[in-house]
C-alpha cells in the first residue's frame, strides 16, 4: 500500500494537481502508520479526511475498512470496502478483505 502512495507522490503532474493530492494522501500515509501501530481512533480520522479530499480514491477506502475491521465494526468495514470495489472492481485484495469481514 505504501508503494502506492509514494507513486502517486512522484507522479510528473502539474503543480496545482500536485499540490490536491499531497495532502490526502499524506493523510492516507499517516492513517497506514496509526493502523499500524493500533492507534485506530486517530487512524480513522485521518483516512476520513483523505476520503474527502479524495474521494474516488478505492485504497482509502480499503484502508478505512481495515482500520474498521480492527474496531470490531464490521457494519461500516462492509460499507467501505463495497466502496472500494465499487470504485475499482478487479483488486482481489478487496474482495479478501470483504471475505475476512464477513468473518467478524
Amino acid at each position: 500500500m505504501l508503494k502506492f502512495f509514494s507513486k502517486l507522490i512522484n507522479k510528473k503532474e502539474n503543480k496545482k494537481e500536485t499540490d490536491k493530492k499531497v495532502l490526502p494522501i499524506s493523510d492516507a500515509l499517516e492513517a497506514e502508520t496509526l493502523r499500524r501501530l493500533g492507534d485506530y481512533k486517530n487512524a480513522l480520522v485521518h483516512i476520513e479526511k483523505a476520503i474527502n479530499g479524495e474521494p474516488n480514491n478505492d485504497m482509502f477506502y480499503a484502508t478505512k475498512a481495515q482500520i474498521l475491521i480492527k474496531m470490531n465494526d464490521s457494519h461500516n468495514a462492509t460499507k467501505a470496502i463495497n466502496k472500494a470495489i465499487e470504485l475499482n472492481p478487479n483488486i482481489i485484495m478487496y474482495k479478501k478483505i470483504h471475505e475476512e469481514i464477513m468473518k467478524l
